[in-house]
């Protein structure tokens, strides 16, 4: 082994008070949006569950391969439809708790949300679904999209 100097990694400029200063900046956002960051990583994961009990209701009643195939482009359908919204909604929602939400963020997250909440409520009231599955998202999408028109409202008075 050599015996060269050790060198440090930070510099001697840098002092530990100025790492943890950086490390715990406070967030411009408000509580709402991780709370709607929270609902729409929960809508995510349940959309992409009831996709998959979907696939393996019909998966348990057609074993033959176009079956299986038309099955699981049914219920892939169905999760982006539902999953990747609210994934787009959850990540709106987490640059909105670290940065503040803008007027376009706000409405990205309305016009992700809106189809969302009137199919959720068609579901609730003319399928013969289960309310605790159409209810679960009925009030998720309602509750995001009252994230969301608030967080405009908002952002639209701030901006004047």
């Amino acid at each position: 082994m050599d015996n060269e100097p050790l060198r440090p990694i930070a510099s001697d400029r840098t002092t530990s008070d100025q790492l943890s200063r950086s490390a715990h900046k406070r967030a411009k956002g408000r509580p709402a949006d991780i709370f709607a960051a929270g609902f729409a990583a929960l809508a995510c994961l349940l959309s992409t569950l009831t996709a998959l009990l979907f696939f393996s209701g019909f998966a348990e009643t057609d074993s033959a391969l176009p079956g299986l195939a038309s099955a699981f482009i049914f219920a892939f359908i169905l999760m982006l439809f539902a999953a990747v919204p609210a994934a787009l909604v959850c990540r709106i929602a987490c640059k909105a708790w670290i940065s503040g939400l803008g007027l376009k963020h706000a409405l990205w997250a309305i016009a992700l949300v809106l189809p969302w909440a009137v199919l959720s409520t068609l579901l609730v009231l003319q399928t013969p679904l289960p309310l605790f599955m159409s209810g679960t998202a009925l009030i998720l999408s309602s509750l995001l999209l009252f994230w969301a028109g608030i967080s405009a409202i908002l952002a639209w008075k701030n901006r004047s």
